[in-house]
């Protein structure tokens, strides 16, 4: 059975995509102990399913105890059919880097659970015995299966895997004992066929164990219990994980007393010993029938299937065969339901023998050489099945033609001194397929693996346009186009320009592409620039500038400095639960880390660092934080959404925007915006520098004065000399402000009643003096009898408490300079002269009352003289023993 799913599947209980089987042919499981365990099947092109089969989907199949997945790894094209080879799930491990974990004293379990630590597999096994493994940038297939390495689980535990769809199991054995199920193979029965192959090229019963650097035993070597003394095969063995202390005084991580370091040598080879390192490997390639797919024997309730690890006896009594053996391998038609091949032995395939598989499912195998082969295939093909022709040898060159004469021939080979040419066109070409003697070679299509004599020999390639297989990423050089379909895009050099022509279709499409351009690394944190210094246990949380995928490999640096006391940076997801990582020192004020992205339970929007640990309380800084995709740091730059402006031209119409989105989420910006008739600018702060000049009417002068021919203003207006005495001007209001303490002088202000429009007049209520108001009105008051009264009136109010006089003094033709107060008694006369001296020099005088009704009597003034020093008046009116009031101005 083969059915084929989408890659995200995971439950494969439906029938998927479809199933596959019905049309699939040539299908074949091969599963190896501790190796390769694969898919293989050719599908028609035509076939209702054939454009489903992509790389990463999955494929369901059949194996011998039960149903597993595969996900396709490649595709190969040819003559009508698709050659499909698909990995079982367990491969996808290749992409998961392990950084760098310690598995300090961990059974099998335990240790097992650390390597697949942050993937969507679970680990069981039985292996209780303790071990120390340090992994540094291993995949997590290769620090499971690598034998060739020290420090991996099937080098340190030994143990056998099982792959279970999500589930990997290191047991210390897997299948069953022949006691437990004893299965025989019979020759006559269900033997086919077998191949011995005996290998004592690694036997040893002698070890000599050297640890790092250069480690021995003082006896130098360890025996096999029970070997026999008389016949030792010796073999040198190194264990470079074992280390001495090589300097008492500060010993380093991983070292060991040196009587330790002795005892963990012996122990490790003991350990080689048990788990068969030194043993004799054999192998027998067997084929037979499986009883329980046939007729006879299927109604048996003990059938001979049998599995991978499995223990069974191979019987050939005509040539003595009598072999008790495991399973080690096996092919299988997941279609027919039945083995094709089953390997019997005790030989292991090592880490080596299936690395390069790995690696073609890494994609680290130059993929171009499935064209090559496959055009070597045409090629030969074609070569091969050619049919009639004929060959002409005449002096000094050979013609192979499709016609015995030249003169008639129109398809012709032509091979001299000069070169080899062929020619559709008959003897006279033209030869548009050809090989010359000087070392050129014209053809429609070349082929080849490998053109590295171009940049040395050559110099220059002309070509109209280079793409790829698929027409997915192309140069064409005639048509002025480049097209890159490619996950990374590195352009290195010390000066690198982008020249930008016209801009037709927005730039938001060009950042699109632009932001594919790993120029610097792209910074995956906001605000990242911005300097930090605080004592905060969570010194800064950082916005996410686009989303990370959960098992996403990223690089954390921060550069900066710890507090006193402080052990290292800690990164969090959004928040204090999910741990992502914690900062190592590199120096030169340099964290960093490479690592898995954790999702979990976080909301995944921004990165929290704390300094630990939070009970030392010290002030710590961040210059800069760098997150990146993938493991290959790169000189820090910003997030391209603080740096890059964006753009659009659309309509007649250009508009910029800048913007910065802190972590709280508060975004800030500023923007310009031009059509053909307005431009907007909208920012927190407009700065202008130099002269600037409107309509060439308006002016802001390099020293802030501004000139300009009328003035509208709205709002406030506020002005002071240099002692701090000035007048602001607000609603209908104006201020006046007595000294630099600003203390309010009195505040003159616009009225309006039903039978009065004016001005109101304001005093303070602490003022100690006299307030003098002039006002010119619109309309000339004559109030009071008199010439020098004309265009002028005074009035007089006190304001209660205190006495204090409210003056006005209305003037249509005068400006007001002074003003005091005088008192003059009529009781006796009916007039009164009045000399006063001003304290004003050089102005006229003139000295009035207003009328001023005294026992129904009016009391009048008159100016007798006036001069610069003084004047004379008479005062004039009833009787009375009152004082009448005067005042005395000065106007000019």
């Amino acid at each position: 059975m083969l059915i084929l799913y989408k890659k995200s599947e995971r439950q494969f209980l439906s029938n998927g995509i479809g199933r596959l089987d019905k049309h699939a042919f040539d299908d074949k499981v091969r599963e190896e102990l501790n190796g390769i365990y694969k898919l293989e099947f050719t599908y028609p092109i035509h076939a209702p399913h054939s454009k489903d089969i992509k790389n990463d989907n999955i494929v369901r199949a059949t194996v011998p105890d039960g149903e597993q997945p595969f996900f396709i790894s490649r595709i190969v094209k040819k003559d009508g059919y698709l050659r499909v080879t698909a990995y079982h799930l367990f491969y996808r491990l290749i992409w998961q880097l392990i950084e760098d974990i310690n598995i300090v004293n961990l059974n099998g379990q335990a240790a097992l659970n650390r390597v697949l630590e942050n993937t969507e597999f679970t680990g069981v096994s039985d292996i209780t015995t303790t071990k120390n493994i340090r992994i540094v940038r291993y995949n997590a297939v290769e620090a499971i299966l690598n034998p060739g390495k020290d420090n991996t689980l099937i080098s340190r535990f030994g143990g056998e895997l099982k792959r279970d769809k999500l589930t990997v199991m290191l047991m210390n054995r897997i299948g069953r004992t022949y006691e437990n199920n004893p299965v025989e193979i019979r020759y006559a029965k269900n033997l086919l066929s077998y191949e011995a192959d005996i290998d004592s090229t690694n036997v040893a019963t002698r070890v000599m164990p050297i640890g790092f650097d250069g480690l021995l035993l003082p006896e130098k070597y360890v025996v096999k219990p029970g070997a026999d003394p008389t016949d030792y095969k010796t073999a040198k063995v190194e264990y470079t994980s074992i280390r001495a202390i090589s300097n008492p005084d500060s010993p380093k991580e991983g070292e060991l007393p040196l009587e330790d370091a002795y005892e963990a040598l012996r122990q490790a080879v003991l350990s080689d010993f048990e788990s068969g390192r030194f043993d004799l490997k054999a192998s027998y390639q067997v084929r037979f029938q499986e009883l329980s797919s046939t007729e006879e024997y299927k109604n048996k309730s003990v059938l001979e299937k049998v599995y991978l690890g499995d223990e069974i006896k191979v019987i050939h009594t005509d040539e003595d065969l009598q072999i008790l053996s495991r399973v080690v391998a096996y092919e299988w038609s997941p279609i027919r339901k039945e083995y094709d091949e089953v390997e019997l032995g005790s030989h292991i395939d090592t880490f080596s023998d299936i690395k390069p598989t790995l690696e073609l499912i890494a994609g680290k195998v130059e993929q171009y050489k499935t064209d090559w082969e496959n055009n070597v295939d045409e090629i030969t093909e074609l070569l091969t099945t050619a049919l009639g022709g004929y060959v002409l040898k005449r002096p000094g060159e050979l013609l192979i033609m499709d016609t015995e004469d030249p003169a008639t021939a129109t398809k012709v080979w032509r091979w001299n001194l000069n070169g080899l040419g062929y020619s559709g066109t008959g003897i006279n070409g033209p030869y548009e397929t050809a090989i010359t003697m000087d070392g050129r070679i014209i053809a429609k299509f070349i082929y080849t693996l490998n053109l590295s004599s171009i940049s040395a020999n050559l110099g220059v390639v002309t070509a109209g346009r280079i793409q790829d297989k698929d027409n997915e990423s192309y140069w064409d050089l005639d048509g002025k186009e480049i097209k890159l379909n490619v996950n990374e895009l590195k352009i290195l050099g010390e000066d690198v320009s982008l020249k930008l022509g016209t801009l037709e279709d927005g730039v938001d499409g060009i950042a699109l592409q632009v932001g594919g351009i790993k120029v610097g690394g792209r910074n995956l944190l906001r605000d990242a620039g911005v300097v930090v210094e605080n004592s905060s246990y969570n010194i800064r949380n950082y916005n996410l500038a686009e989303p990370i995928a959960d098992g996403e490999e990223v690089t954390l640096t921060i550069k900066g400095n710890l507090g006193a006391g402080k052990s290292y940076f800690a990164a969090y997801n959004s928040g204090g639960t999910v741990n992502l990582a914690n900062l190592e020192y590199i120096g030169n004020g340099l964290y960093r880390k490479t690592f898995n992205w954790r999702i979990s339970s976080s909301s995944n929007t921004y990165v929290s660092i704390y300094t630990l640990f939070n009970t030392v309380t010290a002030v710590s800084k961040i210059d800069w934080i760098m997150l990146e995709r993938g493991n290959k740091p790169s000189d820090f730059s910003p997030a391209n959404e603080d740096i890059s402006a964006r753009f659009q031209i659309l309509d007649g119409e250009i508009s910029s925007k800048v913007s910065t989105t802190d972590y709280t989420g508060t975004t800030i910006a500023s923007k310009i915006n031009q059509s053909p008739t307005t431009v907007k600018i909208d920012a927190q702060h407009i700065q202008l520098e130099g002269l600037v000049t409107v309509n060439n009417r308006f002016k802001v002068l390099l020293d802030g004065s501004i000139e300009a021919l009328n003035a509208k203003l709205g709002g406030e207006l506020t002005t002071y000399d240099a002692n701090g005495r000035g007048l602001r001007m607000f609603n209908r209001n104006l201020a006046f402000y007595g000294s630099v303490n600003n203390n309010l002088r009195g505040v003159l202000g616009s009225t309006a009643t039903s039978d009065f429009e004016g001005i109101s007049v304001l005093l303070p209520a602490n003022a100690s003096k006299r307030s003098l108001f002039s006002i010119s009105p619109l309309d000339t008051y004559n109030d009071v009898t008199g010439d020098w009264f004309s265009g002028l009136q005074m009035f007089v109010a006190e304001r209660q408490p205190g006495g204090r006089e409210i003056i006005a003094v209305y003037s249509e033709f005068f400006a007001l300079k002074a003003i005091q107060r005088g008192t003059v008694n009529l009781n006796s006369n009916t007039a009164r002269s009045v000399t006063f001296s001003p304290s004003m020099q050089g102005a006229p005088m003139i000295v009035l009352t207003p009328s001023h009704n005294i026992s129904g009597a009016i009391v009048t003034a008159k100016i007798l003289s006036a001069s610069s020093t003084g004047f004379s008046a008479i005062i004039q009116g009833a009787p009375t023993s009152s004082d009448v009031m005067f005042y005395w101005i000065a106007i000019a």
